[in-house]
């Protein structure tokens, strides 16, 4: 019997096109190609790589050319996995290949030395492998003669050869170079000298860093309450039952145990599980923690990994030979099969919105997955977004709480200090007395303080005094912040960096005309280390960890108390548990309620809230003091023990009167060009386009349009900025609506437009 002729639709890899293409597939892959497939095509003169999107046996109305080859090596993506791509590509208007290039992160690697599998496998043949340093036998008796006198003006070399040989002569390439101090140049150049060799060797050491072999801990008892939300999971695990649960529990009440015991149930059934974590570097401790947990059966996955790495987990996740992954948004991409639970931890962070093409949520990615594979999916948090908050009193989500700690411990005191009534020292400046008081007091008991303020940098801007002009970047429309210890003026947005000038470039003052205003991390420790001069101080943000590892570095070093307070921005103040700390100083709980954003009074809660739940987690109770300019606001008081309950209804009363979400849904048109002329023009005529789209809409289901307007930061990265904003009460209507619109505009005009569905950050 003559097999049927079948076609394939393929999405390429790779190709600056925004469609699918579709081919025929000869007989002889007839069986072997499935959706989901990765295969070679051909694509005008060349060869490219594609993912097989649809198969039918319906012939297509014109001549189609024939698939060539499958990638046997890549394994087909999983049904579910496909599918949450095809839903992506739909929600989130992007096309599907865009976001299938998100799923499959090795695809600019394999057509690098061209399009067959040969580049696959090469890939996975470095994965098995590490890079190690041997001494060459010369250099013991270089050591013997005169301890490397050779190398007295190569200090980072000598370095090198001592470790070696004090390490017994070998060791892999990235162990040596953290325990060194060196870089791979240092050791390159020891290769040069002849004094080293440079191999391969079997890799033994899972890429997070952690020592997978170390010895399991057993699951811990479970209070009444992580009982009954434990007990509420599992009844939807067991059966394969999708439903949404949200766990609500304060800081310390034992969220990460009941994870650890839903995933033990899941896999006791046979099933994997899936926790998404919203930045792989502040969930070191949660890492570790399952790690220990389930030695050996963890994969991590996150965008920080070498390509090596990646493909090393990649491999370990489709070959079964793990039960969790954990990872940050991009993990919910994971190939992982038989999926039977998915945890989304501190669901509310905004990092889990990708912020370019394509602008998916991974909260919403990850219910839509387990929606797929018919599995239960826990929101986690102390402090839910709002939209989940309405889900929950719509009745469409399950709320399970954790209302104390568990142990001794206790929620911590918390004081408000007004700053309009305080008059603080010359020295300490940016502290009140009673902020500097407390953070003696808990040095003198040797206990640890944190000291949080979300701004890096020594200062947040420089004016002249003379014309009162600040220094801008050229790049983007917003003030240059100064570092002292690089005496350099920063661009937070685009990375751009030059010295500080010697005169006003507006007006041409000296020098003395330029001063300081705001300040950040760094000024902050400058106070508190000529204050406290015996103190072990440390400051952690984006500037002093730019190595890889000095974030745990960081941290290990606070856990085992060889730093008496830590100062730091947003990365000190979430999934971390120090039970040394007993005080958290907030400088200024300001820093992001005035930003002109409707989500402002819900991330100063939520942030606050979670900063003030790193003290006082074990025995010894914990204090916390938060100073602002604004003590009545209501994200603050709530944040300071009052009634959430409270602050999420005058929040959900501010959106519904708003039209904001959740009582709406939203599409954000940016609109950006280096010339700003056109991105005028072409804000215009998106608006054009959407409101001829909008005549076809259902009147009870469109709200309507607001702009065009400037973005609050109107320049980026050298483009000028117009945002329109579309608004409905069905996330149907937005989406067709905007689909339409985006249709209808000339292609010169769609390439200056993306579209953010549910935006996160309207700025």
């Amino acid at each position: 019997m003559v097999a049927r002729q079948r076609y394939v639709t393929v999405s390429p890899l790779l190709v600056p096109v925004d469609k699918s293409f579709d081919y025929a597939v000869p007989e002889r892959l007839s069986e072997a190609i499935t959706a989901g497939s990765m295969v070679v095509v051909p694509f005008g003169k060349r060869r490219i790589f594609g993912v097989v999107a649809r198969i039918t046996d319906i012939k297509p109305d014109r001549q189609l050319k024939f698939v060539e080859s499958v990638v046997d090596d890549f394994r087909s993506m999983p049904s579910d996995l496909l599918s949450l791509c095809l839903w992506m590509s739909r929600m989130y208007l992007c096309p599907l290949n865009a976001v299938l290039e998100t799923a499959f992160p090795f695809h600019r690697k394999m057509s690098g030395k061209g399009i067959d599998r040969t580049a696959f496998q090469a890939l996975q043949r470095r994965t098995s492998l590490e890079k190690n340093v041997t001494v060459m036998k010369g250099a013991f008796t270089m050591a013997d003669a005169d301890d490397f006198a050779g190398l007295e003006r190569a200090p980072a070399q000598r370095r090198v050869m001592k470790t070696l040989l004090r390490e017994g002569g070998s060791l892999p390439a990235r162990t040596l170079v953290r325990i060194a101090d060196a870089t791979m140049q240092t050791v390159k150049e020891l290769e040069k000298k002849g004094l080293v060799f440079v191999g391969w060797m079997p890799k033994d050491m899972s890429p997070s860093g952690e020592d997978e072999t170390a010895p399991s801990e057993n699951d811990h008892t479970l209070n009444p309450d992580q009982r009954e939300a434990f007990g509420s999971v599992c009844s939807a695990i067991i059966p394969q039952k999708h439903q949404v649960f949200m766990l609500q529990g304060v800081t310390g009440s034992g969220k990460t145990e009941i994870y650890m015991q839903a995933a033990r149930c899941c896999i006791n059934n046979g099933k994997k599980a899936l926790i998404l974590v919203p930045e792989i570097a502040l969930a070191t401790q949660i890492i570790v923690r399952f790690m220990k947990r389930f030695a050996g059966r963890v994969a991590i996955w996150h965008s920080s990994l070498s390509m090596s790495e990646r493909l090393f987990e990649w491999n370990r996740i489709v070959s079964g030979e793990v039960d969790i992954v954990i990872g940050a948004r991009s993990a919910v991409f994971a190939p992982l099969e038989n999926i039977g639970l998915i945890v989304v931890d501190e669901e509310h962070e905004a990092s889990y919105k990708q912020e370019h093409r394509p602008m998916y949520h991974a909260r919403d990615a990850a219910v839509q997955r387990a929606k797929l594979v018919g599995c239960p999916v826990v929101l986690g948090g102390a402090t839910p977004s709002l939209e989940t908050i309405h889900m929950v009193r719509s009745g469409k989500i399950k709320r399970l709480t954790l209302p104390s700690r568990i142990g001794a411990s206790e929620m911590p005191d918390i004081a408000i200090i007004d700053m309009r009534r305080v008059q603080p020292s010359r020295v300490t400046s940016l502290f009140s007395p009673a902020l500097i008081n407390s953070v003696a007091e808990t040095f003198e008991k040797n206990e640890q303080s944190m000291i949080f303020l979300n701004h890096r940098g020594y200062a947040q801007y420089i004016q002249c005094f003379s014309c009162g002009e600040t220094i801008k970047c050229p790049l983007c429309s917003v003030n240059m912040k100064y570092h002292r210890m690089e005496a350099l003026l920063k661009c937070h947005i685009c990375g751009h960096s030059e010295t500080k000038p010697e005169r006003c470039p507006n007006c041409g003052a000296g020098g003395s005309a330029l001063r300081y205003y705001g300040f950040g991390t760094e000024r902050v420790m400058n106070q508190l280390k000529r204050k406290f001069k015996d103190a072990r101080i440390e400051r952690m943000d984006r500037d002093t960890v730019t190595r890889r590892g000095e974030y745990r570095r960081i941290i290990n070093a606070f856990e085992e108390r060889e730093i008496d307070i830590l100062i730091g921005t947003q990365m000190i103040a979430k999934g971390l548990d120090f039970p040394g700390v007993t005080l958290v100083g907030v400088i200024s709980a300001d820093s992001i309620i005035n930003m002109p954003d409707f989500r402002a009074g819900e991330r100063t809660f939520q942030l606050l809230t979670q900063v003030a739940g790193r003290a006082g987690r074990r025995d010894i109770p914990g204090r916390v003091i938060i100073q602002t300019l604004n003590p009545d606001h209501p994200a603050i008081r709530a944040a300071a023990g009052g009634d959430p309950d409270d602050f999420y209804d005058f929040e959900l009363k501010i959106r519904r009167e708003a039209l904001y979400p959740p009582f709406t849904q939203m599409a954000n048109f940016i609109i950006s060009s280096e010339d700003e002329r056109e991105s005028a023009s072409v804000a215009n005529e998106m608006l054009a386009a959407l409101e001829k789209a909008a005549e076809n809409a259902e009147k009870n289901e469109y709200i309507g349009l607001l702009g065009p307007a400037e973005a609050p930061f109107f320049k980026m990265h050298n483009r000028f900025r117009y945002l329109v904003l579309l608004r409905g009460a069905s996330i149907k209507v937005v989406l067709a609506v905007a689909r339409e619109a985006m249709e209808a505009l000339p292609s010169t005009s769609r390439k200056c437009v993306s579209v953010d569905v549910n935006p996160q950050n309207m700025m």
